[in-house]
């Protein structure tokens, strides 16, 4: 009788503990899930990582992180459509998303939107002059659209910052090409050849050198 107590006093107390650790055993919140999304797309798992960041859209619409690391996953597949709707959304509800127009400004670029791309840099160096990449991506949408003298004062934001990029030199040498003004056009692409001898533009370059030296 005492053995058949104690064990069902037994199986009674490990019962009680588990439904209790049962109990107690968090539901995982939105937060949790965002950071663990995050922490799968830092590694480069898109596809973990999306299903969590849908499922905190879902919970969270107002979230505008989540929308922007959608936009990101998008960008990476790339669905550059679903990344520019992402971005957007994620910008209708942080005015100044610096990371999201950026991003979206990218994905403008991808897909040969030029015009919006280079608002959205003109916003990204609005909210952050400092963005040395902003400046030069700003520089390849302007230059596309044929607006030289914003590139050219694009691509000085980034030669102040670096004076060794040499693709920087390249295409403020086309942009003053353009603008016909010889003396910068030889200055900077005679410094890109130096950078860079070995780039596919070289050779074309030293010949266009040699022909503006005898002008």
């Amino acid at each position: 009788m005492i053995t058949r107590l104690i064990a069902s006093i037994l199986i009674i107390t490990g019962f009680s503990i588990a439904s209790q650790a049962t109990a107690s055993k968090k539901k995982p919140t939105p937060d949790d899930d965002f950071k663990k999304a995050v922490v799968y797309f830092t590694q480069g798992n898109t596809a973990a990582a999306v299903p969590l960041f849908s499922k905190v859209q879902k919970a969270v619409p107002t979230r505008p992180d989540v929308y922007y690391y959608l936009g990101l996953c998008s960008a990476k597949t790339p669905n550059y459509d679903a990344a520019i709707a992402n971005f957007t959304k994620a910008i209708s509800l942080k005015d100044a998303y610096t990371a999201a127009f950026m991003e979206r400004g990218n994905c403008m670029l991808a897909v040969q939107r030029y015009p919006e791309a280079a608002a959205d840099f003109d916003k990204v160096v609005t909210l952050d002059p400092a963005n040395i990449q902003a400046w030069y991506n700003r520089g390849q949408a302007y230059g596309t659209l044929k607006n030289d003298q914003e590139a050219v004062n694009s691509y000085l934001k980034v030669l102040a910052a670096d004076q060794m990029n040499g693709y920087a030199h390249y295409y403020i040498g086309l942009s003053y090409y353009n603008l016909k003004q010889k003396d910068k056009t030889i200055e900077h692409f005679s410094i890109f050849v130096k950078l860079k001898p070995d780039a596919p533009e070289a050779e074309a370059i030293k010949r266009l050198l040699q022909q503006l030296s005898s002008w």
